[in-house]
């Protein structure tokens, strides 16, 4: 009796510390602990449930650095991954001492917040813990954080030990000293217009201005040594690249309005009046990715290698030619597309290729069309194979139809198509791969293969539209995902 009656007095007198990974709420915010006997959580989100005021004052969240709970103090130490995600309710934000990490998008998407300030405890944050956030003009660090700087007002995350830009907003600018531009440093900046590079910069990282959709104008300086894949891509404005005449790595000859890699005449990116010039020997992965302005594209006798992928997504593209002499490639009959000629597969289409049996196309590559489709696709019967994600992200395809001499489709071959409503798929076709019509929300009718086997998993996932599926009995096994559940399944003999 003494016992219990100790062990009630102690719980009382000394309340005992949550274990690690336990949750609870307090004041509108969810937190975590993060290990046992130990007093630090990490901020995981919001209690939809519970008001904003408890949090936001004045349309500013200050992010608390210490909470209690039932007596017991808690340092918070971390926002953690998609902790305010697309929260709208502040249009500033104070992350104080006391916190040493954000972490990935945890303020992603809060298209409402103008301002951010990150104090001197900051350790870590992650380059995307801001995407999203497209009228963000202001970002500040305190004078006295070890890791981070702001240097010269610059309104950017400069990491102090390699001068590397991480993180930027449309208010942002690239000081001098800067040697390095991160991936994603700039990814959906849509309301950057003008930015210019410092003489110190070596190198752009992967995707580092992804979606800066009003960016009209770039210069690359002279110290630029390496430049990542897809820089530019959604940059739908964009319409002038030059590079400086003392690059030794890279040039902009002949005014291409392009970025040459100069020893190997790679075209690395491009804008919108871009022309791939003479001598150009490859055109890499991504070069151009949604570049709305580029609505023409000749490729020269020099060029050997077009990557897949090379040339997406740019809308307005309607006229593909390649020079007569060409040893690699051609765009015969006038076809309005790139096609390997001793393959006679089609790796670049646009909206108005010509699709016709006369041509004599065997196959369609990988992302031959992706992004630019035409509106209706009716493969010739001369066709035998369709790459992965060929037709995907179109905004124009409405219709496929997929003769019966195409034994092989790739994976994602249509997926996210938007405005595709019927497709009718021939009999050589045996199995449905991943994602051929993922989130193709507006489809409505699919003819199946006769001699199907196999749909799978996510083929017809996200197609909101569909209310029924005929399905051949020679299908065995119908994957759990092969559909998010919206449509009723019903088999056929």
């Amino acid at each position: 009796m003494k016992r219990i009656i100790l062990i009630i007095i102690t719980s009382i007198i000394f309340p005992s510390v949550l274990t690690a990974q336990a949750e609870f709420v307090e004041g509108g915010l969810k937190y975590k602990v993060i290990a046992d006997n130990n007093n630090n959580v990490c901020l995981v989100g919001r209690d939809t449930t519970q008001s904003q005021s408890d949090y936001i004052k004045n349309d500013t969240l200050y992010v608390p650095s210490v909470i209690e709970r039932k007596k017991i103090r808690y340092n918070v130490v971390s926002v953690e991954q998609d902790a305010f995600r697309g929260c709208m309710g502040f249009t500033c934000l104070v992350l104080p001492d006391g916190i040493t990490s954000v972490e990935s998008k945890a303020f992603a998407d809060c298209c409402n917040l103008c301002s951010v300030f990150f104090s001197k405890s900051i350790a870590y944050i992650s380059p995307d813990a801001l995407q999203g956030c497209v009228i963000l003009k202001k970002i500040c660090i305190d004078e006295h954080n070890a890791v981070y700087d702001s240097r010269g007002d610059c309104n950017a995350v400069i990491e102090r030990a390699e001068s590397v830009l991480i993180l930027g907003c449309s208010g942002s600018s690239v000081p001098e000293g800067v040697r390095r531009i991160g991936e994603h440093a700039f990814d959906g900046c849509k309301n950057l217009k003008n930015i210019s590079l410092p003489s110190s910069l070596e190198s752009i990282g992967n995707e580092a201005f992804i979606g800066c959709c009003g960016l009209s104008s770039i210069k690359i300086p002279a110290k630029v040594n390496s430049i990542g894949s897809r820089v530019f891509a959604e940059c739908s404005m964009l319409n002038e690249i030059s590079v400086d005449a003392g690059n030794s790595t890279y040039d902009s000859r002949g005014r291409c309005n392009a970025i040459i890699e100069t020893s190997t005449s790679t075209l690395v990116a491009g804008a919108g009046s871009m022309i791939v010039p003479d001598g150009c020997r490859k055109i890499r992965y991504g070069a151009c990715y949604g570049i709305d302005k580029l609505t023409s594209l000749h490729i020269p006798a020099s060029v050997i290698q077009i990557d897949s992928g090379a040339i997406m997504s740019c809308r307005l593209l309607s006229k593909i030619t390649v020079d007569s002499d060409n040893e690699m490639y051609d765009s015969r009959y006038g076809c309005n597309a790139v096609v390997e000629s001793h393959t006679s597969k089609l790796i670049l289409g646009c909206p108005l290729t010509n699709l016709a049996n006369s041509i004599g196309i065997t196959h369609i590559g990988d992302m031959a069309f992706w992004g630019m489709s035409p509106t209706v696709v009716d493969l010739p019967s001369t066709i035998q194979e369709i790459g992965t994600a060929a037709f995907a992200c179109s905004d124009h395809m409405q219709m496929i139809r997929i003769p019966d001499y195409v034994t092989s489709i790739g994976a994602r071959a249509c997926m996210a198509c938007g405005k595709l409503q019927e497709a009718i798929i021939g009999d050589g076709v045996t199995v449905l791969p991943e994602g051929l019509f993922a989130w193709c929300k507006n489809l409505k009718v699919v003819k199946m293969p006769s001699q199907l086997h196999t749909m799978q998993a996510g083929c017809l996932i996200g197609c909101e539209n569909m209310k029924v599926v005929y399905i051949p009995h020679t299908v065995s096994e119908l994957p759990p995902d092969a559909t998010d559940g919206s449509p009723l399944i019903i088999y056929y003999p």
